[in-house]
């Protein structure tokens, strides 16, 4: 028997309901491709670092306002104890000072005296990266029932390295972080800490990622 002119029908009869099908899907809005999203990766692209000659002995420097610590009084070394931390685990080759002896030497400092040229030469280090937080905060005044962690700091970079041991500056972009990023969370001890922890690991991953090369995601 021969089948073929019926086979033939149901074939087109087939590819006509996947036309009609896509076509309808596509005047209705569907996302057909929206699965694949959810299995394949994030596309990303190269970053170069920001400043690549960071080397041998490194003192991270922090300074934030004067009322910002008496709300945040441990905020300081905190800060720098996790950027040293990423800092020592991203770029090759570096040791940073102890966060601890940076910090005596910034309280034994003034205000109107503090320069982190000359706590970079007391501690005979090859580099200072000087964080100034302009902003430091997790909770505001009128919602004080909500939490989330806002860092907006300038980053600097003093090289030492000089024979006359002059320092020369490079300014590098600022750095602005929000966490959690979705927006703020209920206030409570355990939600605190979570926020506090998330805040200093994405803000030094932030600084660290300057001197180094990295990838980051298409955005």
């Amino acid at each position: 028997m021969n089948h073929g002119p019926s086979h033939r029908r149901t074939r087109i009869d087939w590819s006509l309901l996947v036309l009609g099908g896509g076509l309808a899907c596509f005047l209705l809005g569907c996302n057909w491709l929206q699965p694949l999203s959810l299995v394949l990766p994030e596309p990303k692209q190269k970053v170069p670092a920001e400043f690549s000659h960071l080397s041998n002995s490194v003192a991270v420097v922090v300074w934030v306002m004067p009322e910002t610590l008496y709300d945040y009084p441990n905020a300081r070394i905190e800060v720098a104890s996790y950027v040293a931390d990423q800092l020592q685990s991203h770029v090759n080759g570096i040791t940073c000072a102890d966060f601890r002896k940076v910090e005596n030497l910034i309280e034994r400092a003034s205000q109107s005296s503090f320069d982190p040229k000359a706590i970079g030469k007391q501690l005979n280090v090859h580099y200072v990266v000087y964080l100034e937080l302009l902003t430091f905060a997790f909770r505001e005044p009128h919602t004080p029932e909500l939490i989330q962690g806002h860092i907006r700091s300038s980053v600097v970079v003093y090289d030492l390295t000089r024979s006359d041991r002059t320092a020369e500056a490079f300014e590098l972009a600022p750095v602005e972080i929000f966490e959690p990023k979705g927006g703020p969370r209920t206030y409570g001890p355990n939600a605190m800490t979570l926020v506090r922890n998330a805040t200093y690991t994405t803000f030094a991953g932030a600084v660290a990622k300057k001197f180094y090369d990295h990838e980051e995601e298409v955005k």
